[in-house]
């Protein structure tokens, strides 16, 4: 079963692996917030789902002009049909005022000419209804689904992640936003176009139901270029499934959430630590966690929170190299020096014994100001991993995200045990409903089997 391969059989590499396979250009600096999300729209590979108010509220003139500018702002995107793979994107257009109709679905448009026509031949209805907003939703979920079965015979080798854009005037409270609940997957993004901002319903609904600041207006003279910036971070994601927790950070000179090209996961292993040659490398490629700011300490808070009883410390990705320097581990394996974001625990500094460092659990002390880092012995071996958390040699691990620029990250579905020549399935997005509906508030942590020594 293919959500077995992705997480319960993983064959963990002996003692002797090396890091030398070379991920991409260095990516982590040492006094980074985080990692940058790619911004370049013509790499991008999602599926996009244009959903257009056609009812009277919205008007022939903003439709032209959504029409004009829309066709103009994708011609920055590659556009594909019949294929999956990375850096090309589908799109899916759908009106609505009181019904819904799929104008083109996720095969039709084939060029940026198509689209251009597809969206300049849009017709304002007759009804002052937009009560057909939520059946559009169902109907991209149809043409997602058609579109699955498609991919599902090519074998595609990556997941493609989902963007529901809606443009509206108008909208149905609760059909609408009952249905969005049901159906809206924690890796999909929503972008909405508010044409009528002077509807406080309609602005209140849309910012609502909008993935953090990709709530955008007609009125703002910076909408395009906020819509393909949102495009860029909609295709920034650390995967389909909830084991990863994404770097977000609200960026005060943008005014607007900000996702960055990084994901952690607490991991817990039998064995001993080397950072050399890490456990997180072993499994997925990855790296331990590099804190360059307060930003990414701060997600650790909110992944660790009081569990104190259960494991006092979380290994982190910073030690000493053979120089004896407090240095970190790039994707690339490369050294990233320490740079000025040294948050020492009381009673400790990068002149306390120990070549590791851990976040520890201070008790007594508030969330906020927890969890700062001691120097510890690499060494910290446990006999195994089968019993209690406590038994496990706890680590934060740090994958790289997709992204415009990165196809090869952890939202690449993993390599299945298969004969020679043999291709592998994806998940249809009915799976991965039904997936994420199992796995809903389960806790982010994966327990690994024994390291070999």
């Amino acid at each position: 079963m293919f959500l077995l391969t992705l997480l319960g059989f993983v064959v963990l590499a002996s003692g002797n692996v090396l890091r030398n396979h070379k991920f991409g250009d260095i990516l982590v600096g040492s006094n980074d917030i985080a990692t940058p999300c790619s911004t370049n729209i013509s790499n991008t590979w999602v599926n996009i789902f244009l959903m257009i108010d056609v009812s009277t509220n919205m008007g022939a003139a903003n439709l032209r002009q959504l029409a004009l500018s829309l066709s103009s702002e994708f011609t920055q995107l590659s556009i594909a049909t019949n294929s999956c793979q990375p850096h090309t994107n589908q799109i899916a257009v759908i009106t609505y005022s009181d019904t819904a109709n799929i104008v083109a679905n996720l095969t039709q448009i084939q060029s940026h000419q198509d689209l251009a026509n597809t969206l300049l031949s849009l017709k304002i209805s007759n009804s002052n209804s937009a009560f057909g907003i939520s059946n559009a939703f169902n109907l991209a979920e149809k043409a997602w689904n058609d579109f699955d079965s498609f991919c599902r015979s090519d074998f595609s080798m990556t997941d493609r992640l989902g963007v529901f854009v809606f443009a509206g005037a108008n909208v149905n409270v609760n059909a609408f936003i009952d249905n969005l609940r049901v159906h809206v997957l924690p890796w999909d993004s929503i972008i909405t176009i508010n044409a009528n901002p002077k509807d406080a319903l309609l602005t209140q609904v849309f910012n609502n139901i909008s993935s953090p600041s990709f709530n955008l207006s007609m009125a703002d003279k910076n909408l395009y270029q906020d819509f393909t910036w949102a495009i860029t971070q909609a295709n920034c994601e650390c995967s389909i499934f909830d084991i990863f927790t994404q770097i977000t950070a609200f960026n005060t000179t943008a005014n607007k959430w900000q996702k960055y090209a990084d994901c952690f996961q607490l991991t817990g292993f039998g064995g001993f630590h080397d950072p050399d040659n890490s456990i997180c490398f072993e499994l997925s490629g990855s790296t331990d966690a590099v804190i360059t700011s307060t930003v990414k300490e701060n997600v650790v808070r909110q992944m660790l929170g009081y569990q104190s009883n259960e494991m006092p410390f979380y290994l982190i990705g910073l030690h000493r190299n053979a120089q004896k320097k407090w240095v970190w581990t790039d994707y690339d394996g490369s050294e990233v020096p320490l740079g000025n974001y040294a948050p020492w625990a009381p009673g400790y500094n990068e002149n306390s014994p120990g070549d590791c460092v851990a976040v520890v659990y201070q008790s007594g002390v508030d969330l906020s100001k927890n969890w700062l880092w001691a120097p510890i012995s690499c060494q910290n071996q446990t006999s195994g991993c089968d019993g209690s958390d406590a038994d496990c040699v706890n680590v934060i691990c740090q994958t790289r995200a997709c992204d415009a620029d990165h196809a090869s990250c952890s939202g690449e579905l993993p390599r299945s045990i298969s004969l020679p020549g043999q291709k592998r399935m994806r998940m249809t997005r009915q799976e991965k409903i039904k997936y994420s509906k199992a796995s809903k508030g389960k806790k982010n942590r994966v327990l690994k089997k024994n390291k070999k020594l």
